[in-house]
């Protein structure tokens, strides 16, 4: 497999955080009591649309601990209380279609996948298209209009049981569309928000 170089994971960190800022405007606040002590919990959820393909949410299920705030010995950061982790793996915006093209078109030409499996690729990617789940040139005539998915694992979490449960192939998601609702552990506007 190809190496993602330094610059491919810089335009792919830009892609994914482009993505999730035109999801998610604004900013949040945590708010907590009045003396500085103990938690604040928030559980309130709402979600709306422009009208023009923008989208906001807001997910509550904020938690966070100010018992050690002061000065000296006892000062501490603010910490969270909640149990929520990140997933070990996820999907995510990962390719445009040249991008797509550039990284598979190396893949299948070294053979070394076996010719069936890169057959059943070029089918599905490059010479698709009539058949539901396949594409035409790597979806080219929808560049920048969206996004071929892949998975990723959350750092920290390689080695973690569910860390290669994200084996879908790559799927294509129009920008302002959600991710497939049959997509487990797709990064959706509540999952970046908790």
């Amino acid at each position: 497999m190809r190496r993602v170089t330094g610059r491919g994971r810089i335009l792919t960190l830009s892609v994914f955080v482009t993505v999730c800022g035109l999801g998610l405007p604004g900013t949040a606040s945590a708010y907590g009591p009045g003396d500085g002590q103990g938690s604040q919990h928030h559980t309130d959820e709402s979600g709306g649309s422009d009208g023009k393909g923008g989208i906001s949410a807001t997910v509550g299920a904020v938690v966070y601990d100010r018992s050690h705030n002061g000065s000296g010995q006892s000062a501490g950061p603010v910490t969270s209380t909640t149990n929520w982790t990140p997933p070990a793996c996820y999907y995510a915006p990962k390719y445009s279609p040249a991008e797509l093209k550039a990284y598979l078109e190396p893949i299948w030409n070294a053979e070394s996948t076996g010719s069936q499996w890169d057959l059943e690729q070029r089918n599905t990617y490059e010479k698709g298209g009539d058949k539901p789940g396949t594409y035409k040139d790597f979806n080219k005539e929808k560049t920048g209009k969206g996004y071929w998915w892949d998975s990723y694992v959350t750092k920290g979490r390689e080695g973690d049981p569910g860390a290669l449960d994200c084996d879908k192939p790559y799927f294509w998601v129009d920008k302002g569309d959600p991710p497939p609702a049959d997509i487990e552990n797709a990064v959706t506007p509540r999952v970046l928000g908790e």
